[in-house]
This record gives C-alpha cells, sequence and structure tokens, in this order.
C-alpha cells in the first residue's frame, strides 16, 4: 500500500470459494512468520459466521475485536488483540452474530474529518516533489513549463488525475522524478511520444503474461538502471543550481541547502509525527525538508532573485 509517494505497508489476502484448502493455516502461519522477523502484522479473520483464525494463532482464550465493531467506529483500532508471544501481531476476528448479507459496504466508507487532516501533509510532499521536478525537466527540456502551461494547471492535472484515481480504486498519481532521468538519457522530449508510451503501458499492464516477462529481468540490470535513474535525479538538481549561478559563498545559500540536506536524507521516516485530535500525522523526510528550504528562504534576507529562460529565450 502506496500514499503520497510513501509506503504504508503491505496487504495480503488470502481467499478461496472452496472450504478446506488451508487458507486458515497459511494465514496463521504467514502472520506468525513475518512477526517473528520484526515487522507489524495485523491479521483480520472475514470468515463471518465461522471465524476460527484464532485457535491456530493461539488466542482462542483471549477477547478479540471484532472488524465489523472497529469499522463502525465502536471500538479503537488500539484495542485490538495483541498476541502474547508476539507483541508485534494484532489480530481482529470476524463478527459471529452477523451474516454476510448484513454487511453494508456504505457503513465501512464514512466521512472522517481526522482523515483528511492526516492526508494533508502528504498532499503538500506530493505537491513540492510536483514543483521541483517541473523545474527539473524545464532545464532538462529547455522549455520553461513553470511558465507555459504553468504550474497551477500541471498542479491541477495531478489533483485530478489522483481524484480519479481514487474513485476507482487506484494508486496516487504524481510527477515522478525518475522521468526526468529517462528524458535526460534518452533525449526523447516530445509529448506526443510519452503519449504513446503512456498509452503501450497502461495495455502492457493488463497483461500478466508482460509482467512475468518485466520479473524475469535479472536484479543486477534493474539495480543498475535504478543507479542511473535515481542518480540523474540528483544530478539533475545540482545541474540546476550551477546552472542558475547559485552564490554559496552566501551564509544564507549555504544554510538552506545544508537544512534541506539534513533534513531529506538524516531524518527518519517517523522523526516527525503529532497528533491533531484523534489523527495521527507523521511528514516524510522530504516533505520535512521542502516545508523547511521555503520558510527558510522566506525569512532570510538578502534572496537571490533568478529567472528561467527558454533555450528560445536565451536565442533572443
Amino acid at each position: 500500500m502506496v500514499l503520497g509517494g510513501k509506503a504504508l505497508g503491505k496487504v495480503i489476502a488470502v481467499l478461496s470459494g472452496k472450504g478446506g484448502t488451508g487458507k486458515t493455516s497459511v494465514c496463521a502461519g504467514v502472520a506468525i512468520a513475518l512477526a517473528a522477523g520484526g515487522n507489524r502484522v495485523l491479521c483480520i479473520d472475514c470468515d463471518i459466521g465461522l471465524r476460527n483464525l484464532d485457535i491456530p494463532l493461539g488466542l482462542s482464550d483471549m477477547d478479540a475485536l471484532s472488524f465489523y465493531d472497529v469499522a463502525q467506529g465502536g471500538y479503537p483500532l488500539s484495542g485490538c488483540c495483541v498476541h502474547p508471544d508476539y507483541p508485534s501481531l494484532c489480530f481482529l476476528t470476524a463478527p459471529m452474530n452477523k451474516r454476510p448479507e448484513d454487511m453494508d459496504p456504505e457503513a465501512f466508507a464514512k466521512f472522517d474529518l481526522s482523515a483528511i487532516i492526516t492526508i494533508m501533509p502528504i498532499a503538500l510532499a506530493a505537491m513540492m516533489e510536483h514543483i521541483g521536478d517541473i523545474a527539473a525537466i524545464s532545464a532538462t527540456t529547455g522549455e520553461n513549463y513553470i511558465e507555459d502551461p504553468g504550474l497551477h494547471r500541471t498542479l491541477l492535472g495531478d489533483g485530478l488525475a489522483t481524484s480519479f484515481a481514487g474513485f476507482i480504486g487506484g494508486p496516487a498519481n504524481t510527477t515522478y522524478g525518475e522521468n526526468t532521468g529517462v528524458l535526460a538519457l534518452s533525449k526523447v522530449y516530445d509529448p506526443f511520444v510519452i503519449r504513446i508510451a503512456a498509452v503501450l503501458a497502461v495495455i502492457l499492464s493488463l497483461s500478466p503474461k508482460f509482467a512475468a516477462l518485466i520479473n524475469l529481468i535479472p536484479t543486477a540490470v534493474i539495480g543498475g538502471i535504478s543507479f542511473i535513474l535515481y542518480g540523474m535525479i540528483s544530478a539533475i538538481g545540482v545541474r540546476n543550481i550551477v546552472e542558475n549561478k547559485v552564490d554559496f559563498t552566501k551564509s544564507r545559500n549555504l544554510i538552506v541547502a545544508a537544512v534541506i540536506l539534513v533534513c531529506a536524507l538524516g531524518l527518519q521516516s517517523d522523526t516527525v509525527s503529532f497528533t491533531i485530535g484523534s489523527a495521527n500525522i507523521t511528514l516524510s523526510p522530504l516533505a520535512v525538508a521542502s516545508i523547511a528550504g521555503i520558510v527558510l528562504n522566506a525569512i532570510f534576507p538578502d534572496k537571490d532573485k533568478y529567472v528561467f529562460r527558454s533555450k528560445n529565450q536565451k536565442n533572443k
């Protein structure tokens, strides 16, 4: 599960239309193995009316909340049953006094202000990444996309795409820095070619055989490509600083750059956490670095003024 570019966890669903296939044993074994390996695991028994996952987990003599009670807001998730031998393994059972047809899907999709408050910092991090990537792509292609089509249009496009993806259950969309590295390596900047590649990617993603073919690529090859792509992101950022002639003899510029680097590279994913009401909010290192850089650059005196010029503007 990924949100705003940050991995929140993995969802493993085990299901079958036939009984006696070993679903319960597999779930219990995988959950205990993951917990024994130091992972935080929430095991949920969804077999309404026929629950028995508590038995192989060794929790049959303990009181366990049902996922229905938690989803309805009657009990907090923090009240779920914790395994006595594996503290990182939590358990929610299925309701015994309910039938599958009694489950109302709308009851599990309710408006919650705390959820909105929780997602807002993640949206801020995505917007920061978007602005940085548009600036990097502009420098790579030599076209001023910040001015034309403009950040207001590109940000709106990202927002609409992410909203549509949410409606159909898809992942969030944002402007990924890896694409900048691809542009720098391929030297192909034509938007029409990029659109063709996007359509082909969507079509090929529907083919399990093509996915299996991708998985056959050796890990060393994928690792080498990742080295180049992620390295290109950093290199393009440095190139932008050089081309704009940022004066690092000024203490203010050194301080801003130092704070951004330390926050982005040195902070752990859960370093900046706070609570608003019942919502626990965690800012990613990228979000912290972006906010810190913007605030420091705004409050420090003697700001430098940089004007991006496209190739056409430079030739005039």
